[in-house]
């Protein structure tokens, strides 16, 4: 668990699933793409199964959670890269310009470095990965979408 002043981030947990389904919906409508139709079961379905397809990281202030990121592993074959690939990264408008983003991905950063990606870049739109012998390096990535932060770290 990572604090800033007021602001909590943390793994995210079965009962946040009603606070991320709305953060989500309100994602999707800031990025103009089709409404998602998600409920709460199904986004805990998704995250907190035996086998979830993805991680999802909640930032909560003055314990409401306003933001969230979610991550996955990825593994390419035949480079032998590992990277931590960030699905989404969403904050409330009312939480915005609080830094809130940025103590999610540094977050995720110290996540990326615990399962042994070495170096982990310094701009949100990059990957990190770690290929057999040899220090990690960060490459860019181009953006999906101008106002969403998938990509890898």
């Amino acid at each position: 668990m990572t604090t800033g002043r007021e602001c909590v981030i943390r793994a995210a947990a079965p009962a946040d699933a009603g606070a991320i389904t709305r953060l989500a919906i309100e994602l999707a409508r800031h990025v103009r793409d089709p409404d998602p139709k998600l409920s709460a079961e199904y986004l805990e379905a998704q995250l907190f199964s035996t086998d979830p397809w993805a991680q999802c990281l909640v930032a909560e202030l003055r314990g409401l959670v306003v933001g969230f990121l979610t991550y996955c592993k990825q593994f390419e074959v035949h480079t032998g890269r590992r990277v931590l690939w960030v699905g989404d990264l969403y904050v409330a408008p009312q939480s915005r310009y609080m830094g809130i983003a940025r103590h999610l991905v540094s977050n995720l950063r110290a996540r990326a470095r615990a399962v042994g990606l070495r170096h982990v870049p310094e701009g949100r739109r990059r990957e990190c990965d770690a290929r057999p012998g040899r220090e990690a390096q960060p490459q860019e990535r181009r953006r999906r979408h101008p106002h969403n932060a998938g990509g890898q770290i």
